[in-house]
């Protein structure tokens, strides 16, 4: 963990006080976060490259953990360190990768929030979307292809608020992005639901990866389904930590559904 005292600044200086500084660095962090989903894929990976990739991560991950309450310095670290021991591989790198999406989408959050008072918020949160434009392409072609509604969507939205600026429009590009992004999590819970409910008869190694998934997954759009039905809330939160068995992908897509109330799911 050296030379991460720059990560102590506060998160006004670290990427408010200079747009082009900031802004470089979020484009670094997203350009590592895709390079990891790549490495991380390899046979056998570099856990030593990946490491390396990940620091570049650390302004972004420190960020969220600060603002958020998210957990990740010290979530993640712990699971590379297990993936560089061999031990559960292929749940532990779910931390990292699915980490640091939510990372991603928290940072979007808060530049989103400031779009009408800060010039270089725009940017910003368009630069961390490139980190998770992987996910929208993977749901897109899992439940929409030949069309793209998700990425299409996120980038109508990006393009909107570069060209509006401080405008009236802003607000709404902003909802359309938040709302697109809420979508898309939903889809990647309800994905890897869907395949336990495949997979559990005859591979539950391969569960327990998709289980690790779907709860990283879960933590990006829990708040929001919390807020809007506890019931749906309590539904999804009990699939995840109940054995296998207990999924139930049809009763998932409704509380989904339910939980991201005036979103089409599907």
């Amino acid at each position: 963990m050296k030379k991460f005292w720059i990560l102590l600044l506060p998160l006004t200086l670290l990427f408010a006080c200079s747009g082009d500084k900031g802004l470089e660095a979020i484009r670094e962090g997203a350009s590592a976060q895709v390079a990891i989903e790549r490495l991380r894929k390899e046979s056998p990976p570099s856990w030593a490259v990946i490491q390396a990739e990940y620091e570049k991560t650390l302004p972004m991950v420190l960020a969220a953990d600060q603002k958020w309450g998210t957990n990740y310095e010290k979530e993640i670290p712990l699971a590379l360190a297990l993936c560089q021991e061999g031990t559960d591989v292929e749940v532990n790198q779910q931390v990292l990768a699915k980490g640091l999406q939510h990372a991603a989408v928290l940072g979007i959050r808060d530049n989103l929030a400031m779009v009408r008072e800060d010039k270089h918020a725009a940017a910003r949160a368009t630069a961390y979307f490139e980190g998770i434009r992987p996910t929208f392409v993977r749901r897109d072609k899992d439940y929409f292809a030949p069309d793209k509604p998700l990425e299409q969507t996120a980038d109508r939205a990006l393009t909107a608020l570069a060209e509006d600026g401080e405008g009236i429009g802003t607000w709404t590009a902003a909802r359309e992005l938040l709302d697109v992004m809420d979508r898309t999590y939903a889809l990647c819970v309800l994905y890897e639901l869907q395949s336990v409910e495949k997979l559990r008869d005859d591979d539950r190694a391969e569960c327990a990866v998709k289980m690790k998934e779907a709860e990283v997954f879960w933590r990006i759009i829990a708040p929001r389904v919390k807020k809007t039905s506890s019931k749906a809330y309590e539904t999804i939160a009990a699939m995840l930590g109940a054995d296998y068995g207990a999924v139930d992908a049809k009763a998932a897509k409704e509380a989904l559904s339910q939980g991201l109330s005036g979103i089409q799911l599907l």
